[in-house]
């Protein structure tokens, strides 16, 4: 799943629910939900180096960023909701970024092989459409949490 939809799925849950101690655990599980929608993930390079780490992950990073961003400026006063939801909903990508690395390996194995088996990836149209939509019914949610 692209990073840009798990980021507006945090933001929802930080706009959506005020109590951090309760968001966070809900934005992170949101990532393994929606990790089990039909999507399509960009190919992660076989070298791990910085030019094909941005050429792979960049635009989607980037998009991320700036609608982050957008959402926490729209979202004035609970702005710090909204970007604790981002964060805890996009971790699970970033931790993956260590399976291989000793002693993550060893003490996150679990959760890797959850983070590997709720994955259902398709080809790359049927996989989009089904982000968009994800994103135009949290959207909607988006419009109706803003009550600012």
């Amino acid at each position: 799943m692209l990073l840009v939809v798990h980021a507006i799925a945090g933001a929802t849950v930080g706009a959506s629910i005020a109590n951090p101690l309760i968001s966070a655990p809900i934005a992170f599980a949101t990532h393994f939900v929606l990790d089990s929608f039909p999507h399509w993930n960009y190919p992660v390079p076989k070298r791990r180096t910085l030019p094909a780490f941005w050429r792979a992950f960049g635009p989607d990073m980037v998009l991320s960023v700036v609608v982050g961003i957008a959402l926490i400026l729209w979202f004035r006063t609970s702005w710090a909701n909204v970007l604790w939801g981002i964060g805890w909903a996009c971790v699970p990508d970033f931790l993956t970024l260590y399976r291989k690395k000793k002693p993550w390996s060893i003490w996150f194995k679990g959760y890797f092989e959850l983070h590997n088996r709720v994955q259902w990836e398709v080809a790359k149209g049927p996989g989009l459409a089904v982000q968009s939509f994800l994103v135009l019914c949290m959207g909607i949610i988006l419009l109706m949490a803003k009550g600012d």
